[in-house]
């Protein structure tokens, strides 16, 4: 029953991964005073889990395509894991995540796909 606390700052896939695997919460913010409500909660035992990160896989976008009517869209190559068209995502850019949220869709070359491994 542990929890790791982090301000301005994203654990690594490895820490992730090895913190899922000993049980332990990762929790972090941008915002100082959400680390210092949820160290006071630890601290007299309230803390209750808002909801826990389960790592699915990583990709690198490698171009990003710009289509007047939708918007932008990543071309991206999955390098670990598994990749689902429901699944939350989060950006990072020089470990700064710049969004975080739902991925719109997915897809294979042209096709939609519901899933998407390795490779």
């Amino acid at each position: 029953n542990a929890i790791i606390l982090g301000f301005n700052v994203r654990p690594t896939t490895k820490a992730m991964r090895n913190a899922d695997k000993a049980g332990v919460e990762i929790r972090t913010s941008s915002i100082i005073y959400q680390i210092v409500e949820d160290i006071e909660d630890a601290l007299s035992g309230m803390l209750d889990p808002e909801y826990k990160e389960v790592y699915l896989g990583r990709i690198e976008i490698k171009k990003i395509f710009k289509v007047s009517k939708i918007g932008n869209i990543a071309g991206c190559y999955v390098e670990d894991g598994k990749i689902f068209a429901d699944s939350q995502i989060r950006i990072l850019r020089n470990s700064v995540m710049i969004y975080d949220g739902e991925l719109a869709s997915l897809k294979r070359y042209q096709d939609d796909a519901k899933e998407v491994i390795v490779g």
